[in-house]
């Protein structure tokens, strides 16, 4: 993006902010290196990245890109084919997971950044960007100190190593599909002693089913094959799943760094997981690190599979009115909201006289109440469909858990 461009979205974007009512005390929040700024995470749709963020005071767009400007907590998101891309702010309260956040020095970024492989610095009319590519970071600095932090998706060590830009519109790689909101795990120590490795910094995410975990180690050692081992523990720890993949680049060169990414399938919660680092030509153990997980929102599509559903009838022979349904938490999670579709299949009776109909009726509930684990709720089940007032002499049902929401505080 030319200078031009670069200076027009930063004098929008002013603009925008100086229209905004000063919000009550900074706000605080976690900003993930690589993965997003409180509740918005790279690679969620468009439309839960607004419902999070709120109304844009304005927008911009080109083509299939889009940036959002707001206030507050949010300063930007940026959009590119309905997917976030890139977010920043401005928020007094927000802190990477290094503890850098607007106000910060550029003294203490580096020494928080201490060690990652790859920094690029580019002078903007509004002062200078300090980017780390690799761990998917940028900070926009006036006079030394940082203004605003935005983050994108991490770039691997073998690829481009373009500037990010805190408000351009540009993509580091498009995703290719809704990515779900991710969990961070907290960075290893910023230093690695010469003559070992380290793993240099971890995050997961949840895609269906499956738990992927990815992150980068920093060799200080000879040149050597790597690969990296990941075990996941639910909250009783009892190890619910595991896997292994290489680092890349392979072999890691001296004083190298290299990245990683393992994906395995789980059928329950995630609450701890270990990463160790080994030699492809076997024997022990050349880095390990165990991280907590800290949004356990990510597990939404985990939990639903959990949840027990039953669908009822009032009466041995019920009217379309007589349904209700009971759903019982069998995760070890406390939920906010669940939506359940259901399905009946009845053979209703149309009249006295003995005329029936097969036919399907359909329904949904949303149980929209704190909802903790081995709790119930029950909910009464408006259905629709089929010509039938009558009774059902038979009925049998399916039923479908749509959206559950996790309760931000477990």
């Amino acid at each position: 993006m030319g200078a031009q461009t670069w200076f027009v979205l930063i004098t929008a974007l002013a603009t925008a902010l100086a229209v905004v009512p000063a919000f009550g005390g900074p706000l605080a929040c976690t900003i993930t290196e690589g993965f997003g700024i409180a509740a918005i995470q790279i690679g969620m749709p468009v439309h839960a990245a607004l419902g999070i963020a709120g109304t844009p005071l304005r927008q911009i767009a080109s083509g299939s890109q889009t940036i959002y400007l707001f206030g507050g907590l949010y300063d930007q998101v940026n959009v590119e084919d309905g997917i976030v891309q890139r977010l920043a702010t401005r928020a007094a309260g927000c802190r990477t997971t290094r503890g850098i956040g607007p106000g910060a020095t550029l003294d203490q970024i580096r020494e928080a950044y201490a060690g990652t492989p790859v920094s690029t610095t580019r002078f903007v009319a509004e002062g200078q960007i300090l980017t780390y590519p690799t761990l998917g970071v940028a900070f926009l600095l006036k006079h030394d100190r940082v203004d605003a932090v935005e983050v994108f998706r991490a770039e691997s060590l073998g690829g481009p190593r373009t500037p990010a830009a805190v408000a351009t519109p540009s993509a580091p790689k498009p995703a290719t599909s809704p990515t779900p909101a991710s969990s961070p795990a907290p960075t290893a120590t910023p230093t690695t002693p010469a003559g070992a490795w380290s793993v240099r910094s971890v995050s997961l995410r949840v895609e269906g089913t499956d738990l992927v975990v990815s992150g980068t180690v920093e060799n200080r050692s000879a040149t050597q094959s790597a690969y990296a081992e990941v075990a996941a523990f639910n909250a009783a720890g009892r190890r619910v799943g595991e896997g292994n993949a290489p680092v890349q680049p392979n072999p890691v060169p001296s004083g190298g760094a290299a990245s990683f990414e393992v994906r395995f399938p789980i059928a329950d919660v995630v609450t701890r997981f270990t990463v160790t680092i080994r030699p492809a030509r076997g024997g022990g153990k050349l880095a390990d690190y165990t991280g907590q997980v800290r949004t356990p929102a990510i597990f939404a599509p985990i939990v639903a599979r959990q949840l027990q559903v039953e669908v009822q009838a009032r009466t041995p022979n019920p009217t379309r009115n007589d349904f209700g349904v009971t759903v019982t938490n069998g995760s070890g999670l406390v939920l906010s909201r669940a939506t359940v579709t259901v399905e009946v299949n009845v053979t209703c009776r149309l009249t006295a006289a003995g005329q029936f109909v097969q036919e399907t009726w359909t329904g949904s509930v949303i149980v929209a109440q704190p909802l903790r684990p081995g709790a119930s709720a029950h909910a009464v089940l408006t259905l629709a469909g089929g010509v039938c007032q009558g009774v059902a002499v038979q009925w049998s049902s399916s039923h479908r858990v749509g959206d559950v929401t996790i309760a931000e505080q477990q």
